[in-house]
């Protein structure tokens, strides 16, 4: 095991390349090391990408994730209005989208 933070981290993720580690750090920014998985383990120098201050964070768990190419992020954004909002999940979607088209 290598710590490639230098003040801790949680909800650690790989990129899909399996050359990019993301994390969120003790200061609550959104952090990137680039690493090299040869012969020696190897990474470089963690860059904070933005702050992760108005996304929700988990106890036990991550709660973002990477999208497939590793340039997206999906995260979920706290809500400080008391305005009602809804999230729509669409399952099935290539079926769906189909459907459609077929019509």
């Amino acid at each position: 095991m290598w710590q490639v933070s230098t003040t801790g981290g949680t909800e650690p993720r790989w990129a899909h390349s399996g050359r990019e580690l993301f994390f969120r750090n003790e200061a609550g920014e959104f952090v990137v090391v680039s690493v090299t998985a040869a012969a020696t383990f190897e990474w470089g120098e963690p860059r904070s990408l933005f702050s992760m201050q108005a996304y929700r964070t988990a106890n036990n768990g991550r709660m973002w994730d990477v999208a497939p190419g590793d340039q997206r992020v999906l995260m979920l954004r706290l809500i400080t209005s008391d305005t009602p909002s809804e999230l729509i999940v669409v399952q099935n979607f290539f079926e769906e989208l189909k459907a459609k088209e077929q019509r």
